[in-house]
């Protein structure tokens, strides 16, 4: 079987056990060339470094359509959940 080049993690807030559980998956020859998680206000500040330690950069963030909304009315992006892309540092 052929590991897989894309995952994407939408798991109501459960995101950072599955990455837990994917370690070994992150490390390996075969590991995603791509990462996508949804991240919350409250995971925000543990899964961006996990990440970072585990090979990966934050590469893109997607808002949902109401989050770009608050943002352009002023809202704080660091207050609203998104989708975060995370490719390998090398």
């Amino acid at each position: 079987m052929l590991p897989p080049h894309h995952v994407k993690l939408d798991v109501d807030g459960n995101e950072l056990l599955i990455l837990r559980g994917m370690q070994e998956l992150m490390k390996g020859n075969g590991r995603p060339k791509s990462v996508q998680v949804e991240i919350n206000k409250r995971h925000k500040e543990v899964i961006v470094p996990f990440m970072e330690e585990h090979g990966y950069k934050l590469a893109h963030k997607h808002y949902t359509a109401s989050g770009l909304k608050l943002i352009a009315e002023g809202g704080d992006p660091e207050d609203y959940a998104y989708n975060a892309i995370f490719r390998p540092k090398s």
